[in-house]
């Protein structure tokens, strides 16, 4: 004999009844998010830079028409800068060089320069922050000279000077857009984690819960039910068989009990055994007619054909199908000769199954007619690219399944 056991919560589902939902903090000072708001930075260098154009001491005001208006637009493609970073970044160069071109003093456009090489370097790819970097470094080495570009080239110690100093300017601000993009996606990458994270506590605590759930309803029923067939066996019952069928059928329901709590605790380290395909839908088979036939149903189940591939997911669902469509017979079927059939068929490209059964006489209690076993395969079925058809005509049930390997391949579950 076999003795009952109550499956025990292992020492991680009591962990996670400890663990909270909220996501994980990081309280580390040294962890700086650099994902700043760019926006204020650009406000206030933008606001700086034109208060400088305007009052700086001995600054070269525009003296002309086109000086102002190229001045104008460069102010306006600064404040752009806000509303569209790399169109009004590019904008902010390009016009620096008009205004450089044609009025090379004007220091208090350094500032703009470098605010708009930094937003571009921040939102553009390293190709384009480095072609940017070029042009401000030209612009920027002209600008530090403020005499026009003949007289800087006819000076080469001076040029040497100020060639330098452009270049470490621009890349510097190259560099400091790159830093602030990279703190970006840091950023984003601790949110994401964080976000991950708090899913998966959730995921554990319903999981928690479920395994409660199952333990203290399933476990505590079977417990009941393996108890009365022991009695009645020890008692010397005249039915003794069919007590010996009721308590076999309650120690295999403790298994995979046992073995789907086991899976909700760890679901990376435990997981239900998997035989060859085959000999699982053999043994499928089996249990259901063997379990039938101790129940007065006298019908067929065979199988045909063979695969020796790998389709987990489908492989899963055609075995659960068959102890669904032993549990349905059992329900709704006439008891009797020839009272149910089930066929399987498995080939290269999908398995059939087929079942028929002649229709008793409706004597079920609300709890046991809920009709959701079905809805449920046939919902992961069409989730697995296949169909389940049902019918039922003329005092006869007709199920009709097709699971193919390769969804993305099977015409025929496509069509129907």
């Amino acid at each position: 004999m076999h003795n009952a056991y109550l499956v025990n919560k292992g020492p991680s589902a009591h962990r996670r009844e400890r663990q909270s939902t909220e996501p994980p903090r990081n309280d580390s000072s040294l962890d700086i998010d650099l994902s700043i708001h760019v926006s204020s930075v650009v406000f206030v260098a933008m606001a700086a830079s034109l208060v400088w154009l305007a009052l700086a001491p001995g600054a070269q005001l525009p003296n002309s028409p086109l000086v102002w208006a190229l001045t104008i637009a460069w102010a306006a493609a600064l404040v752009m800068l806000m509303l569209d970073p790399r169109r009004a970044g590019w904008a902010t160069i390009l016009f620096s060089i008009a205004l450089t071109l044609v009025m090379p003093a004007g220091t208090s456009r350094l500032v703009g320069l470098c605010v708009a090489l930094v937003v571009l370097s921040y939102y553009s790819t390293l190709r384009w922050a480095i072609i940017a970097a070029l042009c401000c470094a030209i612009n920027v080495a002209v600008i530090l000279a403020s005499i026009p570009l003949p007289t800087v080239l006819a000076t080469p110690a001076q040029w040497t000077i100020r060639t330098v100093a452009a270049a470490a300017l621009s890349a510097g601000m190259v560099i400091l857009g790159r830093l602030l993009t990279r703190g970006r996606y840091l950023a984003a990458n601790r949110r994401q984690q964080a976000a991950d994270e708090h899913e998966e506590l959730v995921r554990l605590k319903h999981n928690n819960q479920l395994a409660i759930a199952i333990h203290d309803t399933l476990s505590n029923e079977l417990t009941f039910v393996s108890s009365i067939a022991r009695d009645r066996l020890q008692s010397d019952s005249p039915d003794a068989q069919a007590w010996s069928s009721v308590l076999e059928r309650s120690q295999k329901a403790f298994e995979q009990v046992h073995a789907i709590i086991a899976y909700l605790d760890d679901p990376q380290h435990s997981s239900l055994p998997e035989p060859p395909f085959m000999d699982e839908v053999q043994r499928r088979l089996t249990d259901v007619h063997d379990q039938l036939a101790a129940m007065g149903y006298d019908g067929t189940c065979d199988c045909a054909g063979l695969f020796l591939g790998k389709a987990p997911d489908v492989q899963r669902e055609v075995c659960s199908l068959l102890t669904e469509l032993g549990t349905n017979i059992s329900r709704h079927a006439r008891k009797g000769s020839d009272s149910y059939l089930i066929s399987v068929l498995v080939s290269e490209q999908c398995v059939e199954i087929r079942e028929t059964n002649d229709i008793a006489p409706d004597n079920l209690t609300e709890a046991e007619r809920s009709g959701r076993g079905l809805d449920m395969h046939r919902t992961r079925i069409r989730e697995l690219g296949g169909v389940l058809h049902t019918n039922a005509e003329e005092g006869v049930w007709i199920l009709y399944a097709r699971l193919p390997w390769d969804a993305s391949t099977d015409v025929a579950s496509v069509r129907a």
